[in-house]
């Protein structure tokens, strides 16, 4: 008998979005984390907050995030509702040599893991 190879096509779940405005129960909007990298050392996280509201958006939240050379440059993940992490995710909207990119919250975890096999 000979082995036969089978693949399965994942199907997605279905997902709908609520409309209905007129319940006491309320929603939440889904948020995004989006790494931006290459920030200058010297910014604090007041300063980007500070940008981004002049550049017209709100409804974000900036955390300090570890980077590999932190007297070059600083790493912060930002949470935003989808329609405004697509507009942080503009080019004009940061200096020259920043990087942004979405967040993988899977290589988190593997530093995590990596520090804790190192320490012990």
């Amino acid at each position: 008998m000979q082995a036969k190879l089978v693949s399965y096509k994942k199907t997605g779940r279905p997902e709908i979005t609520g409309t209905n405005k007129t319940f006491s129960l309320k929603g939440v909007l889904k948020m995004v984390s989006i790494y931006v990298s290459r920030i200058e050392a010297s910014s604090t996280i007041d300063s980007i907050s500070d940008h981004l509201k002049d550049n017209g958006l709100a409804q974000f939240q900036v955390k300090l995030e570890y980077s590999k050379h932190p007297e070059l440059y600083k790493s912060h993940i930002m949470s935003a509702p989808t329609d405004v992490a697509g507009k942080m995710k503009k080019a004009d909207l940061w200096p020259e040599g920043a990087n942004v990119s979405n967040f993988l919250y899977h290589l988190g975890k593997k530093k995590e893991k990596e520090k804790e096999q190192t320490s012990s």
